[in-house]
This record gives C-alpha cells, structure tokens and sequence, in this order.
C-alpha cells in the first residue's frame, strides 16, 4: 500500500508542479475528477507553449528573469488547483526563481544528461502508477509525447538544482537538530520545523532579489 501511495504521490508532485518542489497539486480539487484536470493542465502547457509570451515581468538582482507568460501560466494553473490565484501565482514564481539563483550562486547545477536521466526515471514511475491514465490524459494534449517530455527538460532544468540545494539545506537542518534532540518522537516535530524553516528561506531569497516588477 505504502509503494502505490508513493507512486500516486510522486506523479502528483511531478507532473502537476511548475516549481519546484511540490507545492501543488490538483489533486486537492474535488469538483472535477482527476483525468478532467489532468487534461485541462494539458491543455494549459500546450497553449501556452503555443503562444509564448516572453516579455518580462520581474527582474533579480542576481540576473533571474521571469516572463509574463510565466506567471500567466502560474495563474491558471492556481485557478484549476484553488480558488486564490495570481498573488499565489507570483509568489511561487519569485521564490522559485530566487532559490535556483541561489542555488546556482551555491555551485549546484545539473547537466542535460542528469535531466533525461531524471526523467527516464519519472516515466518508469508513471508506467508502474496505478493512476497512469491520469498522467496520459495530461501528456495526450500535447502533439506527441516527445513534446511534452521536452517541456518537462526544461521545466526540470531549474527544479533540480532547486532540488539539490534545499536537500543539502535540510540535511544540514536535520543534523543540527539531531545534536540538540536525540528523542525519536521529536522526529515529526523536527521534519515539520524543518520544513517552516525551508519555506521561509524561500521567502527571505525572494525578498532579499528585490525584485523589479516591470508593470
């Protein structure tokens, strides 16, 4: 059982975030069922493949650039996934792209290679899933599946570093907190502080980018 969950959840976090790291899922919608949305996401990374507008709406300090479309497309995706949508929208473009700007700046990169090896493993996963046809309903909007695993490089051309740099930040987290309490039962106390810790971090490289809104 554990094993299926696992599978259901990965495919969740990896098909349906535009961030990093796992902080949305339709699946939290109850109004459609999940292949409807799945589609409807599709549907969402197709157009706006199709109709890329790459103007830009915010600027880093550290050279980070997110583009109009970036955030139009955030915002959809907020508006099948919730109720709230551009202010969430932004948010999680900023601090997504001010923790791969600090994560470059930390020397943590990733070549093409780990990318498609990445994904060779993601699409093992979603064959073995028991909610495959969820994840096909998603990849069938696209006009073949080529298409949509080259949109995933590119999406997973910055999560991974994004990926690699906030694990070596909660390992060192765990590990400091492992020297003060030693104490099994403080291990879902340490994980959910350490996770508090990892989104205000998040914040706090948002907010120190100072970013420049050009609207």
């Amino acid at each position: 059982m554990e094993s299926i969950m696992k599978k259901r959840i990965l495919i969740a976090t990896s098909l349906l975030v535009i961030l990093i790291i796992g902080s949305i899922s339709v699946y939290a919608t109850s109004f459609e069922s999940n292949i409807d949305i799945m589609e409807k996401v599709g549907q969402l990374f197709k157009s706006h493949k199709e109709k890329s507008d790459n103007s830009i709406f915010a600027k880093g300090k550290s050279g980070g650039i997110i583009t109009k479309d970036d955030i139009e497309q955030a915002t959809e995706f907020y508006i099948l996934a919730e109720s709230t949508a551009r202010e969430k929208a932004i948010k999680y473009m900023l601090e997504r792209d001010a923790t791969y700007q600090k994560a470059i700046s930390e020397g943590y990169s990733v070549t093409d290679e780990e990318v498609w090896a990445y994904l060779d493993e993601l699409k093992e996963i979603i064959n073995g899933a028991t909610n495959k046809d969820e994840a096909q309903a998603l990849i069938n909007q696209f006009d073949s599946e080529e298409e949509y695993w080259q949109h995933e490089f590119e999406v997973y051309k910055i999560n991974l570093p994004i990926e690699k740099y906030l694990n070596s930040v909660k390992q060192d987290y765990l590990n400091n907190a492992a020297t003060i309490y030693s104490e099994s039962e403080h291990e879902t106390e340490h994980l959910n502080s350490c996770n508090e810790y990892l989104q205000n971090l998040q914040s706090d490289l948002a907010e120190k980018e100072d970013y420049e809104i050009m609207e």
